[in-house]
């Protein structure tokens, strides 16, 4: 039997690889930033100054070149489990539950906004929560049955 922590962990993961990929996206704008201010060096070839880039600038041009890979993957990721997610709510039988865990965990709002939103009460809105949760624990226990 599943339970509601470990429902909302499963429900997390949109949020956690949501974070990440705004890490790696963050990283590369670093990079960039980087690679945009480091010198650019003058080879002679021939008589004539041709612009080169140093190593260090190549190194850093690779690294954001693997972000780039890592993010569009990650967003790929990022899309089946929002697809999941968005099954596993939908199968949630109360309209105010699933558009509780919609807000949640897919537009990833605060309980705050939440309760602001739903016109609830910050303590409805948590106890709700909790109520939606066990559904869903339900809802992923039944799923692993079926398998």
């Amino acid at each position: 039997m599943m339970t509601t922590q470990e429902a909302k962990q499963y429900l997390r993961q949109y949020e956690l690889i949501n974070c990440r990929i705004d890490t790696k996206i963050e990283q590369q704008r670093r990079l960039r930033d980087i690679a945009s201010s480091v010198s650019i060096t003058y080879n002679n070839i021939g008589g004539t100054s041709v612009p080169g880039y140093n190593s260090r600038t190549a190194t850093i041009v690779e690294k954001i070149i693997l972000l780039e890979e890592e993010i569009n993957n990650d967003i790929d990721i990022m899309l089946q489990l929002e697809r999941q997610l968005i099954d596993i709510i939908n199968a949630v039988p109360d309209g105010p539950m699933m558009r509780l865990l919609t807000l949640r965990y897919v537009s990833l709002l605060s309980f705050d906004a939440i309760a602001s939103q739903l016109h609830y009460s910050i303590r409805h809105t948590l106890r709700l929560h909790g109520r939606a949760l066990q559904e869903v624990a339900r809802i992923l226990d039944d799923g692993t049955k079926c398998h």
